[in-house]
Formats: structure tokens, sequence, C-alpha cells
């Protein structure tokens, strides 16, 4: 292989989208009673959620604020929603070991649906992603998995063919587009059964 593609959530780090709406709920500027699960549906759904927007770049974390506080009637101001927005991960550590003993043998590549603040937030506080070559970002490709357009910028990006490229993530469908268009393709379950996948296939020995 003469590369590897990793996902970011649910690979590298772990999130909680769920307490984004009850911290927003906790605000003292709500105008209306609101359930937090009304909240995470809007923002969140597959398919209708405002965070396919964001995540797309099709508006920036201003406008993304600020619908948020119109939609709620919310008096958050943008540093404090920053706050609430963005502290929501927590890194998976195996992973992250495995990523830096690969590193120096495998050229690494970052493919995520993720929003600047919340990049910005995770490039801040994990260290690991500085062992990527290039991150491919749907914000900045204007695309998000499962979307050809993210994995054929990445394969472009790296200059390397899907075929001899791995993709990792967590996403049953995301994996499956991936694979249609050629990548070797790994579901990640767990960093163990990634670390006997990735022994097995690359081959690669990764240190106790």
């Amino acid at each position: 292989m003469d590369a590897i593609f990793f996902d970011l959530g649910g690979v590298i780090v772990d999130f909680d989208h769920r307490s984004i709406a009850h911290d927003l709920l906790g605000t003292e500027a709500g105008t209306r009673a609101l359930a937090s699960e009304e909240v995470h549906q809007w923002l969140f759904h597959p398919t209708t959620g405002l965070i396919n927007a964001f995540n797309a770049g099709r508006i920036s974390p201003q406008e993304f604020h600020g619908t948020i506080c119109r939609k709620f009637g919310l008096t958050l101001s943008f540093d404090r929603f920053v706050h609430i927005w963005s502290n929501i991960f927590s890194e998976n550590r195996r992973v992250s070991r495995m990523i830096h003993a690969l590193a120096g043998t495998f050229p690494l590549f970052l493919i995520s649906n993720t929003d600047p603040l919340h990049f910005e937030y995770i490039v801040a506080q994990y260290p690991v992603l500085q062992a990527f070559e290039a991150w491919i970002l749907s914000y900045e490709v204007g695309a998000c998995k499962p979307d050809e357009k993210i994995f054929v910028a990445a394969s472009q990006r790296a200059g390397v063919a899907p075929d001899r490229s791995v993709f990792i993530d967590d996403i049953p469908a995301y994996v499956a587009a991936a694979k249609k268009l050629g990548f070797r393709t790994i579901h990640y379950e767990s960093a163990g059964t990634l670390k006997a996948v990735l022994t097995a296939l690359l081959p690669f020995q990764f240190p106790d």
C-alpha cells in the first residue's frame, strides 16, 4: 500500500454530539421550552441537519452560530458558542499510538467530514494530527463523505491510485463508497481489530 487514509471522528477522536444540544439549552437565553432531542435532530439529522451545510463549507462559523441562535431564541455569544460546540472530543489513544508507529513507514492522510470550528479545536488539542502528510477536509473540498468528490480529492492530494490505498472509517456507508471507487477499505470497529487487520494487510509489525 502506498498510502493510508484515516477518518477522524469515531476513529482517532470520539465525540458526543448530544452534549451540544444539552449545553445549548442550558444557557440562560432560551426563549421557549425545548427538548434537547429536538435541537439535536435539527442540527445533526443525516440529511436535513444544519451540520451538513456547515461541514460542506456552505455557511461560515458566524452564519452557523447566528442561524442556531435565531432558530432557538438564544442570546449566546460567539465565543461561548464555540466552547459548547467544540468541547465534545476525547482522543482514542490506542489509535493515536498506531498512527505514530505507521508515520515513519507509510504516507498517512486524513479524510474527515468536519467544520472549521471542530477541526481548529482538534488540531490544537491533539498532536497526533501532525503525523499526517495532508488533511482532506469536507468544508475545504465542498463535499462530504460519501460523496465521491472528497475521495477523488484525497487520491489526487496523495498522488496515489485508490487501489494502492487503504481507507479506514467507522461509518459503513462511507466505507462502501470508498470501496466502490477502488480503495482497499477497513471498517473500524475497535483499536484491537484495526491493529490486527493492518498488521496482516500491510504487512507491518507494531511495537508492543
